[in-house]
């Protein structure tokens, strides 16, 4: 994420010498390793090096990170950055000013490890599929580098991985399926459980993120997923998906089919009373799927790929390279989901390392 330091002569002068010096080195350690993205105004860099706390190749670093902030500087304007700042204040402890926007003082720095990497907890096998979107997504934006450490979850044990991660004082971002089957549909347990986790936390560095639609999954694309072979069935099975396509009018609507289309289970009636037996999400699953009773979705050969969607997805390279130009270049990736990853890609905001 964005380190970022902007203290004054005073600041400094008032503080414990051994605390300023301990904390900027791990800065630049984590600026050297590109673990985070460093930005220190001009000037406290030259407050710094004339403090005469730091060594000649410690104050050479600062020289070029105060020399670059012209370049380096503008990210803060960024409405999507995830920033640190920190305090030159010995006791001040972490601080959420605004949504992605933390500060913390000196004492809380050290005895954490938010200068290492962040961590990207995710379900199952999905982090590849996270990994290739990101990338394109972290080109858009000018990130330099991504850098995190993939944790996998998966059922009862993400929300127990969530919260100890947290515990160790690491940046945590958690991206959870929402299980749902309609926009206004309950969510599945195992994201109700990262929540409540979550709520419980006081103050802590990162997100939980739940996904726009069901399951990551949901954002392949059907005109390549139709491409991967059914779990039960024929390709014949597709046109049902191809007509209720043809009625939305495409998938460029708030509420499209295809991001809350279970992909792994064939949909019944049963389980939308479960999931989605509100007013609005009974409407929608009649509009939607164009019945007169939501009993009738029993009646239908709704196709499923099953459990290994991404899995099939990944070992087909020209499957993998045309998913990429989907993610870079499609408006309907840009609508639905874009934005959404630029609401915490920015936790991972490296650089290449700067070492010499």
């Amino acid at each position: 994420m964005i380190i970022y330091i902007n203290w004054n002569h005073l600041a400094i002068v008032n503080q414990n010498k051994k605390f300023i010096h301990d904390v900027i080195n791990r800065v630049l350690i984590a600026y050297v390793d590109g673990t985070h993205y460093v930005v220190i105004e001009p000037e406290s860099t030259k407050i710094l090096i004339d403090s005469g706390l730091f060594s000649g190749e410690s104050n050479a670093r600062l020289q070029s990170i105060g020399s670059k902030y012209g370049t380096r500087g503008g990210v803060l304007e960024n409405k999507h950055a995830s920033i640190l700042e920190v305090m030159p204040d010995l006791e001040a402890p972490l601080e959420c000013d605004e949504k992605n926007k933390y500060r913390i003082g000196l004492r809380a720095l050290l005895s954490s490890k938010y200068l290492d990497q962040p961590i990207l907890l995710v379900e199952g096998k999905e982090g590849r599929i996270y990994e290739l979107m990101m990338e394109e997504v972290r080109k858009k934006n000018n990130i330099g580098k991504l850098v995190y450490e993939i944790d996998i979850g998966g059922g009862d044990t993400t929300a127990a991985n969530f919260t100890s991660r947290v515990d160790r004082r690491r940046v945590v971002v958690c991206l959870g399926d929402t299980d749902k089957l309609t926009p206004t549909g309950r969510f599945g347990q195992t994201l109700l459980a990262i929540l409540d986790e979550a709520k419980k936390i006081e103050k802590f560095i990162g997100r939980v993120c739940e996904t726009p639609g069901r399951e990551v999954e949901n954002f392949i694309p059907y005109e390549i997923l139709k491409r991967i072979p059914l779990a039960k069935g024929g390709a014949d099975r597709l046109k049902i998906i191809d007509r209720l396509f043809e009625r939305q009018g495409g998938g460029i609507v708030d509420d499209c089919i295809w991001l809350y289309y279970d992909l792994k289970t064939k949909i019944e009636h049963a389980r939308i009373l479960d999931y989605a037996n509100d007013s609005r999400s009974i409407e929608w699953v009649l509009r939607k799927y164009h019945l007169s009773d939501v009993r009738e979705i029993n009646e239908f050969n709704w196709p499923v790929w099953g459990g290994g969607i991404v899995e099939n997805l990944m070992k087909n390279n020209s499957l993998v390279k045309e998913f990429c130009q989907f993610v870079r270049n499609d408006k309907y990736f840009e609508y639905h989901f874009y934005h959404w990853f630029c609401g915490f890609i920015f936790y991972f905001a490296g650089e290449p390392s700067n070492r010499t």
